[in-house]
């Protein structure tokens, strides 16, 4: 009786996932926040083109902040895009930073000198937060060329859908064997 009541408790102190942001990118969401020198725009996702020749072009986009509910100590954030980059004798970035309380964490990092390069892929991440923790997000593209060569880059970026999703670490599981065996 004493590992039911055991094995109750345990399992009610644990947080079940919870979908703490999730946006289609039909439309801005709201409480976000736009500069640059070219707008993000909302056509059934987030949409970024930048082109330069000879100078800069970028744009970035803030999400608003998030309070860390009690009991979480995971963000996952997952974001499916593509990332077109393409220059002659400029430069391309796509940059996407995690700000807890904040100090920034690295998500997304590409600066791109090639000719061509391409990302289409979901970018998932773990990052480690406590409870009460303010959470935010900052997504930067840029092209540059260089002015004396009139060189060009360009950064076309497409994001689909932004999720974050809040849980806690599982039990582990010579716990949950010691549970089942006073169970069972």
């Amino acid at each position: 009786m004493r590992c039911i009541a055991l094995a109750m408790i345990l399992t009610g102190s644990v947080v079940a996932d919870q979908v703490l942001m999730d946006f289609d990118f039909t439309q801005q969401p709201p409480g976000w926040t736009m500069t640059g020198t070219s707008p993000w725009t909302f056509p059934g996702h987030a949409h970024c083109d930048l082109a330069s020749w000879g100078g800069s072009d970028w744009a970035e986009l803030f999400s608003d902040s998030i309070t860390v509910p009690d009991g979480v100590e995971h963000l996952l954030i997952e974001i499916p895009m593509t990332i077109e980059m393409l220059t002659m004798n400029g430069y391309t970035t796509a940059w996407i930073r995690c700000y807890v309380n904040g100090s920034s964490q690295s998500l997304l990092s590409i600066s791109s000198s090639a000719p061509s390069y391409s990302y289409s892929d979901t970018l998932v991440a773990d990052v480690y937060v406590s409870p009460g923790d303010m959470v935010s997000f900052w997504f930067r593209g840029a092209g540059m060329g260089d002015p004396v060569e009139y060189g060009y880059g360009s950064t076309v970026w497409d994001m689909y859908h932004f999720t974050v999703t809040a849980f806690t670490s599982d039990l582990e599981p010579s716990t949950w064997a010691r549970m089942k065996a006073c169970i069972f």
